[in-house]
């Protein structure tokens, strides 16, 4: 198993993390992103859910 950690961007950077999911029989699916500093504080996150 490989083990990948967050890494931070630089300073005065921001970085997005995204990840998201579709099952096609049912239509139904989703995503999630993050927006962190350098330190790791969240800026800005979202999610959304799509059902049929």
């Amino acid at each position: 198993m490989v083990h990948i950690r967050w890494l931070p961007p630089m300073e005065n950077e921001l970085k997005i993390n995204i990840d998201g999911a579709f099952h096609p029989e049912p239509n139904t699916g989703g995503w999630g992103a993050v927006i962190r500093n350098h330190k790791g504080e969240v800026k800005v996150c979202g999610c959304l859910a799509r059902n049929g």
